[in-house]
């Protein structure tokens, strides 16, 4: 094969999705699989990770000589996997410069997996054909409710957590203090650092360098971003979706946790199904006190075995709290809904208590009356406590412009479907003025502060 790069030459070997990686250039056994269809010009090298122990058909250009590059690339990664991927390849460079007939050892070879065998027993798709998205008849069919005496025993599944915001730090919470193993990872490593800090001591709990890396080492991975356009990201760039010989999402479960339109969701569904993995949306009602009270309540819609599998994660964060609602889209458009109508009462809340302060009546007293109608709520009577202790720091809960995201998504769903909004427009130009006044990253509750101006 004429290559640029000679086979047994030590490398740093770029994967999408990871950094520059330890990594040795192979001959190419004969059942390895075939090379990535893509323009002719392109030539690819076989090589073996250290570390990992993974094998990869990587692009020449994706390829960097180990001697002259890891003064650069060694000091930007500190993480134990990929120490432990330097500190292999090391001490085979130092055999193979004592003895050039030192064969590089190798700590697993390359295997191929027949088409249809089932490799564990937590492969989701069982040694079956996976079954198409279920259907529930949303006129005559309650909402399925999971009893309290289903999977309360931690899985044997690995579960990965890409996202270690509010969501995603409060299910890794509860997934290991109940018994599960965690992978996490997220896009500012200070977050799952404090993670690794405060459960490390659990021994279940490991941080990755990217999403492609919790993919592969989970059964089950929870996408619990801020924004539905980095979900999709995530999907397309580290998920193989735009590689046809890239079979990492197959028989993998994909659950995306944020807030996120119907037909984005379907898009993210279709890539994962399209791969040989499970899809289910997962939408989680919650605030900062009901975190700390194990109280979330989940709704989700896609792929029924999944949601059956996920029976462990949701038990962890609200007891039989867990909702499936049939087809992708269905739960995303219960969320818009109910978040619109959060959206409207805070609204009329923060108006009628910045009224009550022009009147001179006392806003601490009027709460006190208003918490006893039958108008008040636990999300309204925490929201007017923000608003008379004037702190608008997002502490957990639902920030300005999320809020203002999930609004504009309503509008959006209302076009589709030609239903007027009238209160819902309204409401959404109230929080993207008090967006464009810098109030986006502070507490819902700061559209208060529009009163003001």
């Amino acid at each position: 094969m004429d290559r640029k790069i000679s086979v047994d030459r030590f490398v740093w070997a770029k994967l999408i999705g990871y950094p520059p990686w330890p990594s040795i250039v192979l001959e190419p056994e004969f059942e390895v699989p075939e090379k990535p269809l893509n323009d002719p010009g392109k030539e690819y090298c076989w090589v073996y990770f250290f570390g990992s122990h993974d094998y990869s058909w990587i692009e020449e250009r994706h390829i960097k000589p180990y001697e002259q590059y890891k003064d650069k690339y060694i000091p930007l990664y500190k993480q134990s996997l990929f120490v432990g991927a330097v500190q292999e390849l090391e001490e085979q460079l130092e055999k193979v410069k004592n003895d050039p007939n030192y064969v590089v050892e190798r700590k697993k070879k390359f295997k191929v997996q027949q088409r249809g065998v089932k490799r564990d027993g937590r492969n989701l798709a069982r040694n079956k054909k996976r079954p198409k998205f279920k259907t529930v008849d949303i006129n005559n069919e309650s909402l399925y409710k999971s009893e309290e005496n289903i999977m309360r025993s931690p899985s044997d599944k690995i579960f990965g957590v890409i996202g270690t915001g509010i969501i995603g730090s409060a299910l890794t919470r509860h997934l290991v203090n109940s018994g599960h193993t965690v992978n996490i990872w997220n896009r500012s490593t200070k977050k799952s650092d404090e993670l690794l800090s405060e459960l490390g001591h659990f021994k279940k709990l490991k941080s990755h360098l990217s999403p492609r890396a919790i993919l592969k080492n989970s059964d089950i991975v929870f996408i619990c971003v801020s924004n539905h356009l980095d979900a999709k990201r995530i999907v397309e760039n580290n998920f193989g979706i735009n590689s046809p010989s890239d079979n990492i999402a197959k028989d993998k479960g994909v659950v995306v946790m944020t807030n996120i339109d119907p037909e984005s969701s379907r898009n993210i569904g279709e890539m994962v199904e399209n791969k040989g993995g499970s899809y289910l949306e997962a939408q989680l009602q919650r605030s900062t006190l009901e975190s700390v009270e194990k109280s979330f309540f989940v709704i989700a819609a896609g792929c029924r075995d999944l949601f059956d599998a996920c029976h462990p994660c949701f038990y962890a964060l609200g007891g039989a709290n867990s909702s499936f609602f049939g087809d992708v889209g269905n739960a995303a458009r219960i969320n818009i809904i109910i978040q619109i109508m959060k959206g409207i009462c805070l609204g009329a809340l923060t108006e009628g208590l910045a009224l009550a302060e022009r009147c001179g009546l006392p806003q601490d007293k009027f709460l006190d009356i208003f918490n006893l109608t039958g108008l008040s709520s636990t999300y309204l009577k925490g929201k007017g406590n923000i608003i008379v202790s004037k702190d608008f720091c997002c502490n957990g809960d639902q920030s300005l412009k999320h809020m203002q995201k999930d609004l504009k998504m309503g509008l959006e769903l209302s076009n589709k479907v030609q239903h007027p909004m009238l209160l819902t427009s309204i409401a959404n130009q109230i929080f993207k003025h008090c967006c464009k006044l810098d109030y986006g990253s502070h507490d819902a509750a700061a559209i208060y502060l529009r009163n003001k101006h």
